[in-house]
């Protein structure tokens, strides 16, 4: 029975060895598991950064086309003012409203523009 104690010790020994292998392998797959989760994580964030940029160039588009209506009405408010409303024609008691460009004067221009 003494004789098989060495066989038996060197299976031990390679029993150890083998759950020693199994444990690393279990590490392996855990470790491969975290890094599905990870990369999962990468691709999830770069899919919110790429999407948080689509809105920024969204939003920035709408500031431009806001800064150019701006312009087109800052560019309105000088033409206005160049014209001011006044009470023309009164027929019995309907009074009509014309804008009439300021530096228009009588008699120069046969064919006033009214708006």
């Amino acid at each position: 029975m003494i004789e098989y104690l060495p066989q038996a010790l060197s299976c031990i020994d390679t029993a150890i060895t083998i759950g020693r292998s199994l444990i690393g392998i279990r590490d392996t797959v855990k470790l491969q598991d975290e890094l599905v989760k990870f990369n999962n994580a990468i691709v999830e964030a770069q899919s919110k950064i790429i999407s948080a940029q689509r809105n920024e160039s969204v939003l920035l588009s709408e500031i431009d086309e806001l800064k150019k209506e701006i312009i087109r009405l800052k560019d309105w408010s000088a033409t206005k003012a160049h014209y001011s409303l006044k009470q023309v024609g009164e027929d019995g008691e309907t009074v009509h409203n014309a804008f009439f460009d300021r530096n228009f004067k009588e008699g120069e221009d046969e064919n006033p523009v009214f708006l």
